[in-house]
């Protein structure tokens, strides 16, 4: 599922977007990044400290108070707070989080607008990951937040799958009841994933990947739990058949595009920074794809030739077999023993026969690993010697009888890299025509 490709080109292009001055403009699209790329694997220490500054400057212009007055900067001070609490500066995210809190406390008691903090699925968020990573989302604050939370449960989701996305994860970070957890577990395995356009894909995507293992923990049921994996991976298809749809210039109207046949959809800064989390989030969490590893591994082409198809189309114990016949057929040619087969011809191709005290070789081996003029020449002739013929009847004869199932790409990967090491070793072997 894992697409390292993608992740470049995505990160490639919120970089690209970056503006000198205001990186990726208002306080809340560079938190938002900042907050991204604090979650990488490898942290981009460069760009997180410039976006750190930017907004340590912003908010030394003026006073947090007043910063707090536009609901949209709450969501933006606490995931800065939350960032640098995470870096060491406790104090100082402390003393943020504190004011927000008590923002948190007034707006409840006001009427809601529609932008409002309460009703902005991506402020609402950021508040309660900003509070959860600064270890400050308790009591009274997290009442009101889920009192807020919990309603949307109560909604009609089927056409606002952006709001149940982050809703849905802000009701994780607020470690919501079982009951609450099941209602949005049963509408994420309602959802027709055929039926979705990009801008909802996205946001589901998204939390359905970073909140994989906290979904997976609170769904007991196996035929479910099978059902929300099968929904991941068909919205990645999804994904990964229109993201060459994506247009990386900023949007000049605040209307959604929507994906047509011959038109391209504009990526918020917002979308490009949830795919770029996602994506990051996933390699975190995901072993890396076996398929990119084969092709780095180099293997010996007469290895690589007889198992690379069956192992790309996951057909790992016969890409095993095909390998070791190979690597077999391979050691009768150079050998010239055609005739021999499995643990015969390895025995009689590599054995050397020599006086133990002089090391006088008595009976060449047909290939010759080394000069044969030492004692640990010796060994490693024989060494390989019994690895060729271990290779045979350990690996290969098991598979031809079908006694050994291998499901593990990564383990796979290891009995090739062996075969592919003996093949190495016959080319660099001495062929001696009169052993």
């Amino acid at each position: 599922m894992i697409n390292l490709e993608i992740h470049r080109e995505i990160h490639g292009k919120l970089m690209q977007r970056k503006n000198p001055t205001l990186l990726w403009g208002s306080l809340f699209e560079n938190v938002w990044i900042g907050f991204v790329l604090n979650n990488h694997k490898n942290k981009d220490e460069i760009t997180l400290n410039e976006i750190l500054n930017f907004c340590e400057r912003w908010i030394r212009s003026t006073t947090i108070s007043d910063i707090l007055k536009e609901e949209r900067n709450i969501g933006a001070l606490s995931l800065y707070a939350g960032i640098i609490f995470n870096l060491g500066d406790k104090n100082y995210a402390e003393e943020i989080q504190n004011s927000i809190k008590k923002k948190i406390i007034e707006l409840d008691k006001k009427e809601k607008g529609k932008f409002s903090l309460f009703n902005s699925p991506e402020i609402f968020y950021s508040t309660i990951i900003g509070l959860a990573m600064s270890d400050m989302l308790k009591e009274t604050q997290r009442e009101i937040l889920l009192k807020y939370a919990l309603n949307e449960v109560e909604k009609h989701w089927y056409d606002k799958i952006y709001r149940f996305a982050l809703y849905s994860a802000a009701l994780f970070e607020l470690k919501a009841e079982d009951t609450t957890i099941n209602k949005i577990v049963n509408f994420l395995a309602s959802i027709n994933i055929k039926e979705l356009s990009i801008n909802e894909i996205i946001p589901l995507l998204w939390f359905i990947i970073k909140y994989n293992e906290d979904i997976l923990k609170r769904v007991k049921n196996t035929e479910l739990r099978k059902l929300i994996e099968d929904k991941k991976e068909k919205l990645w298809e999804q994904f990964e058949n229109q993201y060459t749809y994506f247009s990386y210039e900023l949007q000049t109207s605040s209307e959604d595009t929507e994906i047509e046949t011959g038109t391209r959809y504009s990526l918020s800064t917002f979308e490009l920074g949830m795919i770029d989390d996602f994506l990051a989030c996933q390699e975190k969490v995901y072993k890396i794809d076996p398929n990119i590893i084969f092709d780095l591994l180099q293997l010996h082409p007469v290895i690589k030739d007889a198992s690379e198809k069956l192992f790309k189309n996951k057909h790992y114990s016969e890409a095993i077999f095909a390998a070791y016949k190979a690597l077999i057929n391979y050691v009768k040619e150079k050998s010239n023993r055609k005739m021999l087969d499995g643990q015969e011809l390895m025995g009689k191709v590599f054995d050397v026969e020599y006086d133990k005290e002089t090391l006088k070789v008595k009976k060449k081996p047909i290939l010759q690993l080394n000069e044969l003029t030492t004692r640990e020449n010796m060994d490693e002739q024989k060494g390989f010697m019994y690895l060729f013929i271990g290779s045979v009847m350990g690996i290969r004869n098991p598979r031809a009888h079908g006694l050994i199932k291998q499901e593990d790409p990564f383990k796979t990967l290891e009995y090739l890299s062996l075969a592919s090491l003996l093949a190495k070793k016959v080319d660099e072997a001495k062929f001696n025509s009169d052993a």
